[in-house]
Formats: structure tokens, sequence, C-alpha cells
């Protein structure tokens, strides 16, 4: 079965981190990076735009 998952990515296309059910964007280590806004946008907790909320699928593993 496949799985999915939100992460943010910037405006150039580089994976930020994974979002979390609330909405917080943390970094690969762990730390606070933004958040999402309603529409989708992620901005860092200055204002500023980081990017957009995605949804990436990952296939099952082939057996």
């Amino acid at each position: 079965m496949d799985t999915t998952q939100r992460i943010a990515v910037s405006d150039a296309g580089i994976r930020i981190g994974p979002v979390d059910a609330s909405g917080i964007v943390r970094d690969d280590s762990g730390v606070r990076v933004g958040e999402v806004l309603q529409d989708g946008v992620v901005v860092d907790f200055a204002g500023g735009r980081l990017g957009r909320a995605v949804t990436v699928r990952s296939p099952a593993p082939s057996r």
C-alpha cells in the first residue's frame, strides 16, 4: 500500500522538510523553520515566504 506525506518545498523545488499535523514545518534535524498557511504557502516565523506545502506519495516496497 502506498503512503503519503506532506512536505514543504521551496519555490526553487528544494525539499525543506516534513509538515506535522498542526502545520509546523521542521527541517530534517527537527528544528522548527516555519508554518503552513491555509492556502498552502509556507512562511518562516517572521512572515517571509519559504515555498509551498505538497503531498508526496511513496510507493509500497516491492515484494
